[in-house]
């Protein structure tokens, strides 16, 4: 389950479908990803095909991304619970 967004437009979008503010294009990849995310319990859940899921390295060593567009992507700590997203 998802407990928080750092991003506002991301989180609108969750809640409405309103893809408003959100700076990649494919919101129905999005959608996809997102539902995936509120049912991942751990961070293997999210290893599907196509979504080339990997763990971030350095400072960020914990935390996990799933490719949305050739530069954007989802971020998500180790819990899977908190979100954010890079243009």
């Amino acid at each position: 389950m998802i407990r928080s967004f750092r991003n506002k437009a991301l989180q609108r979008f969750f809640e409405t479908g309103k893809p408003r503010g959100l700076s990649v294009q494919d919101n129905k990849r999005i959608g996809r990803i997102l539902l995936a995310l509120e049912a991942a319990s751990r961070p293997d859940d999210m290893d599907i095909p196509g979504y080339r899921f990997h763990g971030l390295s350095g400072d960020q060593k914990g935390r996990y991304a799933v490719r949305v567009t050739g530069t954007g992507a989802l971020h998500s700590d180790g819990t899977m619970k908190t979100l954010s997203m890079s243009s």
